[in-house]
């Protein structure tokens, strides 16, 4: 790929992430907006035309690893393991 091509490449990249960052602000404030009305009419779930809209209470257990690691280190530690990975970036 030539220089032009890469720098295509990249403007084209960054125009669709900022594309992407206001599609999921608008998202995020539709979102909003439905569990607004949830809350006003005091429901879990809507129907909308074809659609249900729910918002629903949801308990999940997770494992606390900083308490355990406060309270077990040497567990923690043997049972711990490094991990590699990379990051892409784009400044």
């Amino acid at each position: 790929m030539t220089k032009k091509d890469l720098t295509a490449k990249v403007l084209a990249y960054k125009e669709y992430k900022e594309m992407l960052k206001e599609a999921e602000a608008e998202v995020e404030r539709l979102e909003a907006e439905l569990k607004k009305e949830l809350e006003r009419k005091g429901v879990n779930e809507l129907e909308v035309g074809e659609f249900k809209v729910r918002w629903t209470p949801m308990v999940s257990k997770r494992f606390d690893s900083r308490g355990f690691k406060a309270a077990e280190p040497e567990l923690y530690e043997a049972w711990t393991k490094e991990v590699e990975s990379r990051r892409f970036s784009v400044a």
